[in-house]
């Protein structure tokens, strides 16, 4: 889906504005997530809360990715974005947003590397299966 979307990133704008999935692509992907969750021990309505955050997930992702890669100035804008994050949070009131400024998460970059996106995208999606699995088989 991500690959779909990176390679068409023109639908992130159109289609999002759709809301819940209503293109014929989107209801397949649906039926397919629904289909690897059967017999998980889920609740239907489990598995479709399930299926649209991991689509969540992937389009707010992809969406993220895909302006900066149509963005050739995506460099001058991280370097601003910190910036404004150092400005924002150097009265001591975003202390945890503070630590992740100083160890460079948000340095700027002149170049959008697709390999360090992929790791971060599998990270995050990782940890939101991480989760789900941690819920299997536990009521409610």
């Amino acid at each position: 889906m991500r690959d779909a979307l990176l390679a068409h990133p023109w639908t992130l704008r159109v289609v999002t504005a759709l809301g819940p999935p209503a293109t014929p692509h989107q209801l397949a992907w649906l039926d397919q997530s629904l289909a690897v969750l059967d017999g998980t021990g889920l609740t239907e309505g489990e598995k479709v809360g399930t299926s649209l955050m991991i689509s969540g997930l992937v389009r707010s992702q992809a969406t993220v990715e895909a302006s900066l890669r149509d963005d050739p100035a995506s460099g001058r804008r991280w370097a601003a974005y910190e910036s404004f994050l150092r400005r924002v949070t150097g009265d001591g009131r975003l202390p945890a947003l503070r630590t992740a400024i100083e160890a460079g998460v948000f340095a700027a970059s002149t170049d959008v590397e697709p390999a360090a996106e992929e790791e971060d995208f599998a990270y995050g999606l990782q940890r939101a299966l991480d989760g789900i699995e941690a819920r299997l088989g536990r009521p409610g």
